[in-house]
């Protein structure tokens, strides 16, 4: 008897740390960030992520911020990428230039869940002061 008490305890003791392990593995997927100058100067950029359900004005919960310096369409330094910025959420996409903002986009994830893909964000400057945003290209 007191083998088989010993197996029944293994048994439960392994169902529930194997399924405590699960609990803790996360197979969240990320999203990643693109930045391009389409302009013939010199640019800088400021990108913000907030999640889509913070209120006006509340940056305390941002997901990710960054100022990028981009050279003209023409230099090595007119892109930037970015990998794994935050997890895959709905989001607030801010671009901001030395002058204030100048775009905003609500992005909301539609790649597979699959735990192959993930989602991107592409981020265009075509003007001093007008962006462009494309997103998912399910990687």
């Amino acid at each position: 008897m007191p083998s088989s008490r010993r197996t029944v305890l293994g048994l439960v003791g392994g169902i529930i740390s194997g399924s405590l392990a699960g609990c803790t593995s996360s197979n969240t997927s990320t999203v990643d960030l693109g930045v391009s100058n389409v302009t013939s100067q010199n640019r800088s950029l400021y990108i913000e992520i907030l999640p889509a359900s913070v209120e006006d004005e509340m940056s305390e919960n941002t997901l990710y911020a960054e100022w990028f310096e981009l050279g003209t369409y023409q230099s090595d330094n007119s892109y930037k990428q970015k990998v794994a910025i935050f997890d895959e959420q709905k989001a607030l996409v801010r671009v901001k230039t030395n002058n204030g903002y100048i775009g905003e986009y609500t992005f909301i994830p539609d790649c597979p869940s699959d735990g192959n893909t993930g989602e991107a964000i592409e981020v265009r400057l075509v003007s001093a002061n007008h962006v462009q945003f494309q997103q998912n290209w399910c990687r």
